[in-house]
């Protein structure tokens, strides 16, 4: 990835389309891959001791991807 950053925000704007088109599965492959990117995230600002504000943030980005994991699985579980 060239850009992490502009490819989260991507995804994100991809998951919002594709859960308004119905597309759930490709919202479930969108947000994983958010995560993946957050989860690698949250690791190295660990490693690196960063900042706290910076490691809060990460960690509120990764509830709202979590939360639309759980919408993606349950909406999957419909169709």
């Amino acid at each position: 990835m060239n850009d992490p950053v502009g490819s989260v925000g991507q995804r994100l704007a991809d998951a919002q389309v594709d859960l308004f088109y119905e597309k759930y599965p490709a919202v479930a492959k969108d947000s994983a891959d958010v995560m993946k990117y957050i989860l690698d995230c949250s690791n190295s600002l660990k490693q690196n001791e960063t900042s706290p504000l910076l490691s809060n943030y990460v960690d509120d980005i990764r509830l709202g991807a979590q939360v639309l994991q759980i919408i993606s699985k349950y909406l999957n579980l419909g169709k």
